[in-house]
């Protein structure tokens, strides 16, 4: 602190950071004549933050050759700095995982910028928590920055959607999905129906040993609901399976860059339930078949007829 042309005075700090305290070894002179008292003071950076902990990138270990739990020095704004590596991750949203990167958290980064240089650089985004984030967004345009880019999941998701590519690709694959269980239940039901028909003799030799066309309707049924629920089974694990090998490597982005972070498989079990009713229907459908045969059969003509 200088007092007009006096030498400059270092403060003690205090317990509130916010308060600065000095004396004067004499009343400062009335304001008169266009004279005025002046009293500069003057707030340099003095300390040190330490080693700066930071999550690196693959990219940036093999690069440098360095491993978690190491001290590295990298550059900041022409300053040496230390930094401690205390983990690693694959992909942080905004960053291009095939680039090398480090991760430290603002309030560090900003007094490392202070110490090294004196100054200090406001942050360029703010990333905001809330249940209600179009009033949030609205506030934001309309009391703090009518000129701020808000960018919210929301729209994000919305924007994603709407992109003409992931809806060409979202929609060859459900049309295949939709063309397959056709299909599937098609031949089922067909195959239900040849089986029934080629084993005729065997069920008209069941029904004259007293076995029942309910008892054998049961039976049909029962057997063509494991072979129903085997297949479903199967075929679910594979599509799980396909969809965790193939959707995360797809290119969902305009310009064909890959999609940063990843995408994550999710298979929410409400898609699986028009998939358990179309199942049920399907079965249902071939057990009336499997019933109108097993009632047309007689007795007399199918056995005569296996005997010739």
């Amino acid at each position: 602190m200088g007092i007009g042309n006096s030498a400059l005075q270092k403060l003690e700090p205090t317990d509130n950071p916010w308060q600065l305290d000095f004396n004067l070894d004499s009343p400062l002179p009335p304001i008169f004549g266009g004279f005025t008292s002046q009293i500069a003071v003057d707030f340099s950076a003095n300390g040190s933050t330490g080693p700066m902990t930071a999550i690196a990138s693959p990219g940036f270990l093999e690069a440098t050759g360095a491993r978690v739990g190491e001290t590295v020095t990298a550059t900041l704004q022409g300053d040496r700095e230390s930094v401690r590596l205390v983990g690693r991750t694959e992909t942080f949203p905004t960053l291009d995982p095939a680039k090398p990167f480090l991760i430290v958290d603002e309030r560090t980064l900003a007094a490392a910028r202070f110490f090294g240089g004196g100054g200090a650089q406001p942050p360029t985004e703010w990333w905001v928590a809330t249940r209600d984030a179009a009033t949030v967004a609205r506030q934001i345009r309309a009391t703090v920055d009518t000129k701020a880019t808000i960018v919210t999941a929301a729209e994000r998701e919305a924007t994603l959607l709407a992109d003409p590519i992931p809806r060409g690709v979202i929609g060859i694959l459900g049309l295949g999905s939709w063309a397959a269980l056709i299909f599937a239940a098609i031949g089922f039901v067909v195959s239900a129906t040849v089986s029934t028909r080629e084993r005729l003799g065997e069920f008209a030799l069941l029904r004259a040993l007293g076995l029942s066309g309910s008892q054998l309707s049961v039976w049909l049924g029962l057997e063509h609901t494991l072979l129903l629920i085997t297949g479903i089974l199967a075929g679910l694990g594979l599509g799980a399976l396909l969809a965790w090998l193939v959707l995360p490597f797809a290119t969902l982005t305009a310009t064909g860059a890959a999609v940063t972070p990843p995408p994550v498989v999710v298979i929410p079990a409400s898609s699986l339930l028009p998939i358990l009713v179309g199942a049920a229907g399907v079965l249902l459908a071939t057990l009336i078949v499997l019933r109108q045969q097993l009632l047309a059969i007689r007795i007399g003509d199918v056995l005569r007829g296996q005997d010739e």
